[in-house]
């Protein structure tokens, strides 16, 4: 038995009194049982991920708390948190529950995460008003129903890997809803009721089964719509599939995981070299006269003719597009327990709904950024890792700080030394 007890906490904080401690991050440390929590009772963030704790009753006595992550526990419940009235942020993804009737009265949660757990079906979260987003992905789910028709400012909500057969009406009050992830599920329409979604810009239906232009109809009422995703259903392997898509969504500018290139036609190639040459015969005095004159405009229209025609016969291709901006390193998740590792262009498109997060990224761009199909932040979403595979959230988690790179100092000073040897300065 590992026990975290108040003397555990304070050596952990550097000696600091458990009653001041308003932050609290012990992930993956193996406690099965928390003792003494009552002592920091300013404690307002606490991160206990990755343990084996079997229920939240030690934790239930923090009434401060505002943002809990008990991810990755071994809770079959989460009897105790109806305690903790001032919830804003909970992340219990990666347990064992089959019912949250518990958070139905946290009135002030603005983030649910519940991905990875064995919840069949949702209590009604009416009095949620306030959630902003809520991620059900990897839970048995067979429809939604009305548990989250009066959620009015939900703008993120993803359902991915579940077993939805039928959406159904149940999103027509959610009229904020911005991102939808219904990702490998088993839908084979798409409900008239979805019209109302008019703010809707990311639109997840990958690997469903969706077969016919009349399932999809729905999509033409969407004015916000400009990232789709329906890799992986049957109509995909219908002709011109993707032409018939443009012509549904013109505004569409990320589709199947690839930004929309639009046809740009060839700049004419204006030859201006030989009317100079023209001109310049017509003055044979001016050209005796002022020789070196004369070389150095042929050489200024002879650059701009290779301009010309590499403005015209190169266009920039989707390819060029994905390869200009390219991630140091992957978006903060709410709760940053995820890597620094680089992502590649194939492990990206592997991601479930990798292809339709919508972010403000910072990502570096380069010379082809004019080019772009709307913002950086568009091509940003294809490349964002997820909550729990059920998409990245813009929370207020802080990036991690960006360290300075040890072998650049090292050769930096490595190499001022040798110059400063050099010119005998040492």
């Amino acid at each position: 038995m590992v026990r975290l007890t108040a003397a555990l906490i304070s050596a952990l904080n550097d000696g600091a009194d458990c009653a001041t401690i308003k932050s609290l991050s012990i992930p993956n440390r193996d406690f099965d049982q928390v003792v003494e929590l009552d002592v920091c009772e300013n404690l307002t963030r606490l991160d206990i991920s990755g343990n084996r704790l079997p229920s939240l009753q030690s934790i239930s006595i923090c009434t401060s708390l505002k943002w809990l992550s008990i991810a990755g526990n071994c809770l079959s419940s989460l009897k105790g948190v109806e305690l903790l009235s001032n919830l804003t942020v909970l992340n219990a993804s990666k347990n064992s529950l089959s019912s949250v009737l518990e958070v139905a009265g946290l009135v002030n949660l603005r983030a649910l995460i519940l991905n990875n757990n064995n919840i069949t079906s949702l209590c009604r979260l009416d009095a949620l008003t306030n959630l902003n987003t809520l991620v059900l992905s990897h839970n048995p789910i067979c429809k939604l129903g009305k548990s989250v028709a009066k959620l009015v400012s939900l703008t993120k909500l993803s359902v991915s890997h579940c077993q939805i057969q039928l959406l159904g009406p149940c999103l027509k009050h959610c009229v904020a809803l911005e991102e939808l992830r219904l990702a490998h599920n088993k839908l084979s329409e798409l409900p008239e009721e979805l019209a109302n979604n008019g703010h809707l810009c990311i639109l997840d239906l990958g690997s469903n089964n969706l077969s016919t232009w009349n399932s999809l109809q729905v999509v033409k009422s969407l004015p916000a719509l400009i990232n789709l995703n329906l890799h992986g259903n049957p109509i995909c392997s219908v002709s011109e599939y993707e032409k018939e898509v443009k012509s549904l969504i013109p505004s569409l500018q990320i589709f199947d995981g690839r930004p929309l290139q639009p046809f740009h036609k060839k700049r004419p190639i204006v030859k201006k070299a030989k009317s100079l040459k023209l001109s310049n015969d017509s003055g044979r005095d001016n050209k005796e006269e002022k020789p070196a004159k004369k070389k150095k405009s042929q050489k200024l229209v002879e650059a701009k003719e290779d301009v010309e025609e590499t403005k015209g016969a190169i266009p920039t291709t989707a390819h060029n597009q994905e390869d200009s901006d390219i991630p140091d390193k992957p978006f903060i998740d709410l709760i940053p327990a995820a890597g620094d590792e680089k992502l590649s262009g194939t492990a990206l498109q592997s991601q479930d709904s990798g292809v339709v997060s919508i972010i403000n990224g910072d990502g570096k761009s380069s010379g082809r950024t004019k080019q772009h199909i709307g913002s950086t932040a568009v091509l940003d979403s294809l490349r964002q890792v997820e909550i729990g595979l059920g998409g990245p959230s813009t929370w207020d988690t802080p990036p991690s700080p960006i360290l300075p790179d040890k072998r650049k100092s090292a050769t930096a000073s490595s190499y001022t030394r040798q110059q400063a040897k050099k010119h005998g300065h040492c």
